[in-house]
């Protein structure tokens, strides 16, 4: 046997040891613990109140918080929705009333924490639009092949230097108007008016003379 004072150090290194292995386990199973968010899913728009639905399943379950934040904020600040103080599996985990919030894009977030000090959580990323349209997500293009087109030989047409010859068309005569008086009838109905102009002044003249004898 050895000094009193020896034993008394192995006897304490002994109790430590023990008491590792006794409750290394417990300490590991109390880091061990689910939280997870099934409803709403990712992507989905959101309106008015909307029932969170989850998981806060851990071994020395300690508390949980439900939050959310802007997508596009990078200062990593959460809103509070609400806080779960006992393990919920696959149940309502809380009420968030969307429409006292602008409309966009936000991360919602369950963190459960245990006994042991360890944190979980889990977040998804959904749409807010109480009072304007969805944005609806483009799918990817699928590459296509190409489309081939025909395009036609363009035909050149040379005129002929040797043009055909042009054959002069007569002109159509009109037909005699039968009411045209030629020039000789009017000349010789001159003449028959001077003639009978000039009996006429004879015998005038030849009466008066009578007249007179």
């Amino acid at each position: 046997m050895g000094p009193p004072h020896v034993l008394l150090r192995m006897g304490s290194v002994v109790t430590v040891l023990v008491v590792t292995l006794l409750f290394s386990p417990l300490a590991a199973a109390q880091t061990q613990g689910t939280a997870t968010i099934g409803a709403p899913a990712p992507g989905d728009v959101l309106r008015g109140v909307v029932q969170v639905q989850g998981t806060t399943d851990a071994e020395g379950f300690a508390s949980a918080d439900l939050a959310f934040a802007y997508e596009s904020d990078d200062t990593n600040t959460w809103f509070l929705i609400g806080e779960i103080d006992r393990p919920i599996s696959n149940a309502e985990l809380g009420t968030w009333d969307t429409s006292v919030i602008t409309d966009g894009d936000y991360v919602l977030r369950l963190r459960v924490s245990s006994l042991a000090g360890t944190q979980f959580e889990t977040k998804v990323t959904v749409q807010v639009r109480n009072y304007t349209a969805p944005v609806l997500a483009v799918p990817p293009a699928t590459p296509t092949e190409a489309l081939v087109m025909g395009v036609p030989t363009p035909m050149v047409v040379v005129a002929s230097p040797t043009s055909a010859p042009v054959t002069p068309v007569a002109p159509t005569l009109l037909p005699t108007n039968p009411a045209a008086i030629s020039a000789d009838a009017v000349y010789a109905g001159f003449g028959r008016g001077a003639l009978l102009v000039t009996a006429l002044v004879l015998m005038v003249g030849i009466a008066i003379l009578r007249r007179r004898g």
